[in-house]
């Protein structure tokens, strides 16, 4: 941290920390824009419209949210394959913390989603299994904070499908819930959908969020 009012010694400061602000046509590619390039906190901006990027993951595996400016409400939007779809590892929709839609916003903050909205493209065949349905949680196995979508009606559809998920009061605004800080908004399934051999479906999510830092008021 610099600790004299000087632009080169800032600039310095600055590129030390990989503090970066790039430019490029159409949003960024998570894991691929700025990669070894631009740091946690660093910029992209999209000339094409206007919008600015922040990135929250790392400087080899970048994360892109919509910087909103004020820092209010942010968008998230991204797909989810066939074989994330079915697949059972930590990261996966099969996995029981489900799929991370929204990366965790780091040390002493707290993810409040307003709103997810999924679609299903469907493609070829039906996924099977799934359990009871769909929802949005926080990761780390901290259960579920909206309703579900019954997997008939969304994961195990022969058609394509949308599901809009938003948080419910008895399960987000009891209390304990604002002590889940720097941990994931994740999409969870019930039970692991299953591969009956050519389902290709693809999911395709927008969250809109806000970000609570508990070291300030609201």
């Amino acid at each position: 941290m610099i600790t004299q009012q000087n632009i080169w010694a800032q600039l310095k400061d600055l590129a030390n920390s990989d503090i970066f602000e790039i430019v490029g046509t159409g949003a960024p590619i998570d894991g691929t824009t700025g990669k070894n390039i631009v740091g946690l906190g660093g910029f992209y901006v999209d000339s094409a419209s206007g919008n600015w990027y922040v990135n929250v993951g790392t400087k080899t595996s970048p994360v892109w949210v919509v910087d909103s400016g004020l820092g209010v409400v942010t968008t998230k939007t991204g797909t989810i394959a066939s074989a994330d779809i079915t697949g059972t590892s930590a990261g996966q929709l099969g996995h029981a913390n489900g799929y991370p839609i929204v990366p965790a916003p780091g040390a002493n903050k707290v993810l409040w989603p307003l709103v997810v909205i999924c679609s299903l493209r469907f493609n070829t065949a039906a996924y099977t299994g799934g359990g009871t349905g769909t929802s949005i949680g926080w990761g780390g196995g901290n259960g579920n904070i909206s309703a579900l979508v019954t997997a008939a009606n969304f994961i195990q559809a022969a058609a394509d499908r949308l599901a809009i998920f938003q948080p419910t009061t008895a399960a987000v605004f009891n209390g304990a819930n604002a002590t889940f800080a720097n941990i994931s908004l994740n999409l969870i399934q019930q039970a692991a959908p299953t591969q009956p051999g050519t389902a290709a479906g693809i999911l395709y999510y927008k969250a809109i969020y806000t970000v609570q830092n508990l070291n300030q008021a609201a």
